[in-house]
Order: structure tokens, then C-alpha cells, then sequence
């Protein structure tokens, strides 16, 4: 766990900041040792807007591992970085999910807003529950992921949303619902404009799909990015297919032209 995550591209890392990567250390310290008041304290002593936000959720990761839910909560919604606070909410479904307080972790997830971010949260909620054998929540919880996902405009971002929903659907035993999305998010990766955007799409979707155990669809995803931008994106989908996928690629790329 990254306490005050990582940077951006405009946004340099604590690493290149002393003062901050003291801060970062305390607040490591503090919250393996339970102090999470000390803690919280020095995070918000931290004068950078971005790099304050990351701490905290970074805080609620660590109050929740701890079973301090409350104080998870609490955290979570002081932060005032909407993305920040998206962040720690989902990482907070899913340290309750974790844990089998899966009312707990359904009610947080309806407290997030941001669309991505619910996705991510009623995905990641769907897959524990389908793995704990709760395989009718687990679709109803993916269906409405679906549903949020096909309401975002951003078309890299639905791309995303709608590759998260595909192996939720199939944990939840609706194979043919998974099929049948992947087809959809493989044409709308399609859709995207920049190259290496579509490969890294794609590249997501058959990761996801061969972690469900959809191989034919993740081969088939596969497949068409090695007709889009840089193909070496998806070697690390590709690796999990199966050790022979890269000459079955090969094959049914050849075919297609």
C-alpha cells in the first residue's frame, strides 16, 4: 500500500520532495502502528493539494484493513478531491467486500457518484460475491455496472467501464451475457480514435476475459489488436491466454488479411 500514491505527469512523485516524503513515511509508520489520529493529522498537514488527497485515501485503505470502518468512512468522505474521495470509496467496497460485509460495502458503493468509479465499485463487489457462491446479488450488482457504464459519455472511458463489467458478468454465471458485452466493448474499443488507445483497450479486455476464463473471447480481442496500434501492448494479455496463443494469434491474424 501506497500511502500517497503515485504522481502524474504533473504532479512529481514524494520521491523529488523531501518534505513530502517525510510526511508519506510518517503517515506509513503511524497507520501500521494504529495511530490512525497521528496519522491522519500529518496527512492533512501535507500543503499539496494532490499529494494530501492520495494520503488519505491511502488512510481509509489502511483504517479499513484494520477494521476500523467508521473512521474509513469518515475519512473517505472529508476528502475534498471528488476523485480522491471516488478512490477511497471503491478501495473501501473492497476491503469490505473482502471481509463478507457485503450490505456494508453495497451501501458504500451507492454513495459513489462518479460513474467510472461505480463501475469499478459494483464490479469488484459483483466478483467477490459470485466467488462466495452469492451468484444472483453478484449478477443484479453486475447488471446495474452495465447500466452505468452505457451511461458514460467519454468513449475511452465506457471502453473501460463496460471491460470491467465483462468478467463481473461471467463470475456471476452469465457466460452468454459476457460473450455478448465483450463482443459490444471490443467494438467500441474499435471506436476510439487514438491507435494506442485502442491497443491498450483490447489489450484490457483479454486480460480480463482469460482471468474470467473466456479464452475464445480474449483470443478473439487478441486478434484485433494486432491490427491496431502497437501490438507488443498486449504481450502481457497474451502470456495469459495460454503459453501457445502467440502462434494461434498469429494464425487467425494472417487469415483475416
Amino acid at each position: 500500500m501506497t500511502l500517497c500514491g503515485r504522481s502524474t505527469t504533473n504532479q512529481p512523485g514524494p520521491a523529488r520532495h523531501p518534505e513530502r516524503l517525510a510526511s508519506c513515511l510518517d503517515i506509513a509508520a503511524q497507520a501500521k502502528a494504529g495511530e490512525f489520529e497521528a496519522a491522519q493529522q500529518t496527512a492533512r498537514s501535507i500543503t499539496d493539494p494532490y499529494a494530501q488527497a492520495r494520503a488519505l485515501v491511502g488512510l481509509v485503505i489502511a483504517l479499513a484493513r484494520s477494521g476500523e470502518f467508521e473512521a474509513a468512512q469518515q475519512t473517505a468522505r472529508s476528502i475534498t478531491d471528488p476523485y480522491a474521495q471516488a478512490d477511497a470509496l471503491v478501495g473501501l467496497v473492497v476491503v469490505l467486500a473482502e471481509a463478507g460485509a457485503f450490505e456494508a460495502a453495497e451501501q458504500t458503493a451507492r454513495a459513489i457518484t462518479n460513474p467510472s468509479a461505480v463501475v469499478r465499485a459494483w464490479t469488484q463487489l459483483a466478483t467477490t460475491l459470485a466467488k462466495a457462491g452469492n451468484h444472483r446479488w453478484a449478477r443484479l450488482l453486475a447488471e446495474a455496472a452495465e447500466q452505468t457504464a452505457d451511461t458514460i459519455t467519454n468513449l475511452a472511458a465506457r471502453t473501460s467501464a463496460l471491460v470491467r463489467v465483462v468478467p463481473a458478468l461471467a463470475w456471476a454465471g452469465d457466460r452468454q451475457g459476457a460473450h455478448s458485452l465483450a463482443e459490444a466493448a471490443e467494438q467500441t474499443a474499435l471506436t476510439i480514435v487514438e491507435p494506442d488507445g485502442q491497443a491498450f483497450a483490447l489489450a484490457a479486455l483479454a486480460t480480463n476475459l482469460a482471468d474470467a476464463g473466456l479464452m475464445a473471447s480474449a483470443l478473439r480481442a487478441l486478434v484485433s489488436l494486432c491490427g491496431v496500434g502497437d501490438w507488443s501492448i498486449g504481450l502481457d494479455a497474451l502470456s495469459r491466454v495460454d503459453p501457445a496463443a502467440l502462434a494461434r494469434v498469429a494464425e487467425a491474424f494472417t487469415s483475416r488479411v
